[in-house]
């Protein structure tokens, strides 16, 4: 009898391709509300709200997993200004915290610093994630001016704690909400707006990872801009359409209003805050370019120029990714990651050999041509005449005169046979050319 053979089907052929879970976090009350409306709008991440106040967890949108924390210690009533009862909260439930990271690829943290449980609970958060060697991205917020100093020395202090063991971290003043709404903007709708300008930012580094490309990028990518610990990160999505939609995204995409370091302007100017005592200096850069069928290599060059510009010495890894939704429009995604220098260290970049272009705003200084003035003569220092000694003439000196004895023929011969030798040494030197000649007297032709 002739043995069956079992025909396999196309689809027990494929690989499976693991997808990369990204987890979004928010800590503190200030963290759950922007995790909640970052839920809505954000498709293909998990996200869960932790924080010690139970009432504050009941207003967390479905879809969203919540943790409440240090029960024990605060009895669900949250915990004030007091950073030191946050961290012991964390502190208490590590194992809950383990168990809520597990199997995640990359934790984007977000939490509004200056209360208790944000200030104190993030960091713990944080370490626990750094020792399962999870990647961490964080955003934070800093409190407003008239919240008091006291509340921002103590985002302050907990900011400088996260520094230490995030891989990248953004901050966003609360003061720069200023700077995308109007005087009539209600107050709940001003913070939407600033929800709103995350969600396509962090869709946008999402969408990254997912979407097929002409030009792929994948999670490696992301995880190359990762690799450091205490990086400052500089993210930003700008969509335009029209004729000028890539000239419109060459001037934006480097700019965005809300953080704390952000581009003074398109081209070679690098970020500023607000004193212009510190610069923000790109070491690493991630940037995708979401386009229809009818994008223009001209627009491309353009667009990639624009960030390539700031950034020259930074290592740039792009990527397009064409759809038909994209039709007519294009979109740009930037991650960023570097490090804050102070302006006095500034060093300006330098142009390459045989380039033309230069900086448009460098603009050639006129050569100092320098005087030599001479002093005039009335100015002339006279110095009193010296002494002039009396020199005494010289005693004679006695000299004895000894006998020498008496040369023979031999050595006569021996003492001119030395002196020619000498005198044809000195010739050879005179015919080697001078820098070899001072080799020589160095030792090098000894």
């Amino acid at each position: 009898m002739k043995k069956k053979i079992k025909i396999t089907k196309k689809a027990d052929l494929e690989v499976k391709v693991r997808q990369p879970k990204i987890l979004i976090v928010g800590i503190g009350g200030g963290g759950n509300s922007i995790v909640s409306e970052l839920s809505k709008g954000l498709k293909k991440a998990n996200f869960a709200a932790a924080n010690t106040d139970s009432q504050a967890l009941r207003s967390v949108a479905k879809g969203v997993r919540r943790f409440q924390f240090g029960q024990d210690l605060t009895r669900g009533l949250g915990c004030g200004m007091d950073r030191n009862l946050g961290e012991k909260c964390a502190r208490s439930e590590k194992e809950k915290i383990v168990k809520i990271f597990h199997g995640a690829d990359l934790i984007v943290l977000i939490s509004c610093l200056g209360g208790g449980t944000g200030s104190g609970a993030a960091p713990e958060f944080v370490k626990i994630a750094r020792d399962l060697h999870i990647p961490i991205f964080g955003i934070f917020t800093l409190p407003f001016k008239f919240e008091g100093e006291k509340k921002l020395h103590v985002a302050k202090l907990a900011l400088s704690k996260l520094a230490q063991n995030l891989n990248i971290y953004s901050v966003i003043p609360n003061e720069r909400i200023f700077n995308i709404i109007d005087k009539k903007t209600p107050f709940q709708a001003a913070f939407s707006a600033v929800n709103k300008i995350l969600i396509e930012n962090l869709k946008g580094v999402i969408e990254m990872i997912y979407l097929p490309g002409l030009i792929n990028i994948d999670f490696a990518d992301l995880r190359a801009i990762l690799e450091d610990r205490g990086r400052l990160a500089f993210f930003n999505t700008i969509e335009s359409k029209g004729e000028s939609r890539a000239e419109d995204i060459s001037k934006k995409i480097c700019h965005n209003p809300l953080l704390l370091y952000s581009f003074l302007s398109s081209g070679n100017k690098e970020t500023s805050n607000s004193n212009g005592n510190e610069y923000f200096s790109g070491e690493k850069v991630l940037f995708n370019i979401f386009a229809g069928e009818d994008l223009l290599m001209q627009e491309a060059e353009k667009i990639s120029r624009a960030i390539t510009d700031f950034s020259r010495r930074a290592k740039i890894i792009f990527g397009i990714s064409q759809d038909k939704d994209y039709n007519g429009k294009i979109k740009v995604v930037l991650l960023m990651a570097g490090s804050v220098l102070k302006a006095e260290n500034r060093q300006k970049p330098k142009m390459l050999e045989g380039s033309v272009d230069k900086p448009a705003d460098k603009k050639e200084k006129p050569k100092k041509i320098r005087i030599k003035r001479k002093s005039p003569k009335s100015k002339k220092t006279f110095r009193p005449a010296r002494k002039e000694k009396k020199t005494e003439e010289p005693s004679p000196v006695k000299v004895k005169i000894e006998d020498k004895p008496r040369r023979t023929a031999l050595d006569i011969k021996k003492n001119s046979e030395e002196v020619e030798e000498k005198i044809l040494e000195e010739e050879k030197k005179w015919d080697i050319p001078a820098f070899l000649r001072r080799k020589r007297e160095d030792g090098f032709y000894n």
